[in-house]
């Protein structure tokens, strides 16, 4: 009976199963990355182009102050006074795109972090699935050994 018994629980310690991650788990994370991934993408594309903008507006800027170098050669004060309007207002212009664009780097870096994040998760999530299968592994080796013994001592009993 003690050897029935013995068998009993060996068979259990070999076909016990421990709770393993759930793939899903992995797979929304890789899903949630994904997403993120897109997300950066089109801030990327965001920033690109305001640099574009930008760069126009600077262009702008630059004529203008042409413009206004001309007419403070030609003295005409009327002229020079609107000039310096429109020059002021292309520079706070630019100094909103330029808002924009830190805004929007801002929000890459915080999505790339975020996404690191999630890597690292991933990493340490197929991490412990490795080690609880290298824990599966000898906890089966000590089984088939401890199932051996039992079988060999029921052999020698009878």
């Amino acid at each position: 009976m003690l050897i029935v018994l013995l068998i009993g629980v060996i068979v259990f310690l070999l076909f016990q199963k421990r709770p393993m991650y759930v793939a899903n788990r992995l797979q929304t994370i890789e899903h949630v990355i994904e997403g993120k991934d897109s997300i950066v993408t089109i801030w990327k594309t965001k920033i690109v182009q305001d640099k574009g903008k930008i760069k126009g507006l600077t262009n702008q800027v630059e004529r203008y102050k042409d413009s206004l170098s001309l007419a403070k050669e030609l003295k005409d004060t009327i002229l020079i006074i609107d000039t310096q309007d429109t020059i002021i207002k292309q520079l706070e212009l630019n100094i909103r795109y330029y808002d924009e664009l830190v805004e929007a780097c801002d929000s890459v870096m915080s999505n790339q972090n975020h996404l690191i994040e999630l890597k690292d998760s991933v990493i340490m999530i197929q991490r412990n699935e490795l080690n609880d299968l290298h824990k599966k592994k000898k906890r089966r080796k000590l089984g088939e050994i401890i199932a051996g013994i039992g079988l060999l001592t029921l052999f020698i009993v009878k």
